[in-house]
């Protein structure tokens, strides 16, 4: 449990530190001053101040913060003795522009660079497993340089006889029926021929070669099949080096295209029928899958990463107040307008914002908690 939370932290903590450096290295470039470049959330742990901004270590590694000049908009007193250059910074800055007076295409640049940086650490990681040899679903282009060619778990559906038998995503089926598998058609032709009969399966997970007894079911639910596993036909597959890069991008953009029907599918969902996806997770799932990924290997553990890397591009471009895309949202009203808004308002609806995406975050996470019976499982460990 403990080596979980510690990667959980590392995972979360790259792509949060991706993610606010695309907004430090653009608001330096335009010339804003930066007050404080800070991980997690406050209370504060830890600070040191180089040049003009304070690098800050806080109590919640849940988030971070890049916190520009004039972007809370408050004012101070020179004559005020409790000020000092970091409570008040406006005392060492009376010739510095505050964020809002900068152009819009500065602002509109040094927002939509946090995004840019996640895409772009999701490219470099899948730079490097697809550099150093990943397994690979086979398709007919990358057939004839697969290796080790095997079927594997994807996914053990909830309640099926698959879950219930211990079956776990990263197996792999060695033996159905005491016949060995190859494809992944053969399986299925195999689990309905067996459908309501109690069968042996054999599968490798890691190093160890593991027994189970499962009965497949003989009227599945629609698209879960007998034994309830999403299956596929994988080989480790290493790209030349001067293919690494076109392929990297192109699983980028590909994995994005499916995100984004994901989220398509998601909000339908929740507009028309009022209902949240069961797929949805919090903090805690995450977690959970990040366990399961990190016990496949590393370099799944770097795939999974680079997948979660864009979903927060993705979330971040919603047009939702406190998160980029809700600033980008006000900058383009700004540009339709051709005047600025009130920022103390604009200032007022973020924190609103925020508020509520922090209710359901709880929410969310409540789900978790009972979904993945998290409290049972600390009393066990405890």
């Amino acid at each position: 449990m403990f080596t979980t939370l510690l990667i959980f932290i590392a995972v979360l903590g790259v792509l949060i530190l991706a993610h606010e450096l695309g907004h430090f290295i653009v608001a330096k470039i335009c010339g804003m001053y930066v007050e404080e470049f800070g991980f997690g959330f406050p209370p504060r742990l830890f600070k040191i101040k180089i040049g003009e901004t304070i690098y800050s270590i806080n109590l919640f590694p849940i988030g971070g913060f890049v916190k520009i000049y004039g972007e809370e908009h408050k004012e101070c007193e020179d004559n005020d003795p409790k000020n000092d250059d970091e409570t008040c910074p406006v005392l060492q800055t009376k010739n510095k522009k505050k964020l809002y007076e900068f152009p819009i295409w500065k602002r509109f640049l040094t927002i939509v660079a946090g995004v840019s940086m996640n895409f772009v650490l999701a490219w470099v990681l899948f730079s490097i497993v697809l550099g150093l040899g990943f397994p690979q679903e086979i398709t007919a282009e990358n057939e004839k340089i697969a290796q080790d060619k095997k079927v594997v778990i994807l996914q053990a559906m909830e309640d099926s006889p698959a879950e219930k038998a211990g079956l776990e995503i990263g197996d792999e089926i060695l033996k159905f029926a005491n016949l060995e598998i190859q494809t992944v058609l053969e399986f299925q032709d195999l689990s309905k021929l067996n459908a309501g009969k109690e069968t042996q399966i054999i599968i490798k997970r890691g190093d160890d070669i593991l027994g189970f007894s499962l009965t497949p079911r003989e009227n599945p639910p629609e698209n879960d099949g007998p034994v309830g596993i999403a299956l596929a036909h994988v080989g480790t597959v290493k790209y030349p080096i001067h293919q690494v890069v076109y392929k990297s991008l192109e699983e980028t953009i590909l994995t994005t295209e499916l995100i984004l029907r994901a989220f398509g599918d998601l909000l339908s969902g929740l507009i028309f029928h009022g209902k949240v996806s069961e797929g949805l997770s919090g903090p805690i799932g995450v977690a959970v899958f990040t366990k399961k990924v990190a016990n496949v290997g590393f370099l799944a553990l770097m795939q999974f990463t680079a997948l979660i890397s864009i979903n927060l591009a993705i979330v971040n471009l919603l047009p939702i107040p406190a998160l980029d895309g809700g600033q980008i949202l006000f900058l383009l009203i700004e540009k339709i307008l051709g005047k600025k808004h009130n920022h103390r308002t604009a200032a007022f609806i973020h924190k609103i914002g925020f508020v509520v995406l922090i209710c359901l975050m709880v929410l969310v996470t409540f789900r978790d908690i009972v979904r993945f019976d998290v409290i049972g499982k600390i009393v066990g460990w405890l």
